[in-house]
């Protein structure tokens, strides 16, 4: 049994994917995510912290470190994770059709100008 997330704890994005070549919307993402890495990174360092006063207490403190310093990783990548196409799964770069074309015009003129020689100068 899945269960679904408000629609305001999920961002999602209209953006246009060239190889499916339609305008679409995003597969939906964390919004809070960042707040929750920040707050994982505060708790790392507050438990490194209260056990580095008292000694004995890194015993209590080691595997609440090390459970918490093992969920930045996942937070990180959630965080910064690029909106992806729902239909292919690949990473949605353009914004429209039109970014999609300006950029491969651009391309093209640049593949299209002759690169300099040094034997020239």
């Amino acid at each position: 049994m899945s269960t679904t997330l408000p629609s305001w704890l999920l961002r999602s994005e209209a953006r246009y994917c060239r190889p499916c070549d339609r305008d679409v919307v995003s597969k939906p993402r964390l919004r809070l995510a960042s707040l929750g890495l920040v707050g994982v990174i505060a708790l790392v360092l507050a438990l490194i912290g209260f056990s580095a006063l008292i000694g004995p207490f890194i015993m209590f403190t080691a595997p609440l470190i090390l459970v918490a310093g093992f969920a930045i990783g996942p937070l990180v990548s959630l965080v910064s994770a690029p909106p992806e196409c729902p239909h292919c799964h690949r990473e949605l770069v353009f914004e429209s059709r039109r970014d999609a074309t300006l950029r491969t015009e651009r391309e093209r003129t640049r593949a299209a100008t002759p690169m300099g020689d040094m034997k020239a100068a």
